[in-house]
């Protein structure tokens, strides 16, 4: 009777273990790159529910799986895995240099800059970016790369008080483009213009720079047209050109007088 129970005891203990040695367990797939894990998923017989997250880990990276590593694969036959998906690039473009910068700092994005002549935009702004605004990136090799509006600037000079020819010559000397305002030629080649009043004389406008469109100190890319304000002053300026009086015969004036005093 003893052998019979333990003889039974043995058979269920074996059954035991063969029941365990064919339990199918999940497979690790934890830091695996999507191609492996599905790879490693296919060979276990198991599919995958992908769920992609922004992360800074490389993109494709498996970052979490349910069931653990060493669970009994469930009758479903799924795994469930948590996928790094990158990080959204944010949209840069006319923000301060600064403030770029910080934004990508905060997210965890490395990033390259470069500044170049943008004509009509802020200095120190960012111009353009790649990759561009709501594109992906790993961010474990991939960096945000800034054009930034920068270049080489001249700053325009400050002519107030100067003749308005000075003026001119001293914006085109600081590599601008001056123009009077309003405009006067003449004024602006010699600062000065002239006009007889009448036969005593002549009438002389004097043109003085007053400021300029962009302020003096401002600093601008070459070639950049600046106006030129302007006061005039007029002085007289004496030119006697009248003819003298001729002495008349009074009997010229008045023929009919004379007649009759003859």
């Amino acid at each position: 009777m003893l052998r019979v129970a333990y003889l039974s005891l043995l058979i269920i203990s074996l059954a035991g273990t063969s029941e365990m040695a064919s339990a199918e367990t999940v497979p690790s797939l934890l830091g695996m790159q999507m191609d492996e894990a599905k790879a490693a998923a296919d060979k276990s017989g198991v599919s995958l529910v992908i769920q992609k997250v922004d992360s800074l880990e490389r993109r494709e990276k498996i970052l979490l799986q349910v069931p653990g590593v060493g669970s009994e694969i469930g009758t479903d036959r799924q795994i469930y895995v948590r996928v790094s998906d990158g990080m959204p690039v944010p949209d840069l473009v006319g923000k301060p240099e600064t403030d770029a910068e910080a934004v990508l700092k905060g997210l965890g994005i490395g990033h390259e800059s470069s500044d170049r002549r943008h004509d009509g935009l802020v200095r120190h702004t960012v111009a353009g970016q790649t990759p561009n605004a709501g594109d992906r990136l790993d961010a474990s090799s991939e960096v945000v790369f800034l054009d930034v509006v920068g270049g080489r600037y001249v700053a325009v000079p400050n002519v107030a008080g100067q003749s308005l020819s000075n003026a001119m010559a001293a914006i085109r000397n600081g590599e601008l483009s001056p123009v009077e305002d309003p405009p006067a030629p003449d004024l602006a080649a010699t600062s000065q213009r002239s006009a007889r009043r009448d036969c005593t004389g002549i009438n002389v406008t004097t043109a003085t720079a007053a400021g300029s469109d962009p302020a003096a100190g401002t600093e601008v890319y070459p070639g950049t047209s600046v106006k030129v304000t302007y006061q005039t002053a007029v002085t007289f300026q004496a030119s006697n050109e009248c003819k003298p009086a001729i002495d008349r015969d009074p009997c010229e004036r008045n023929v009919r007088l004379c007649q009759i005093s003859r």
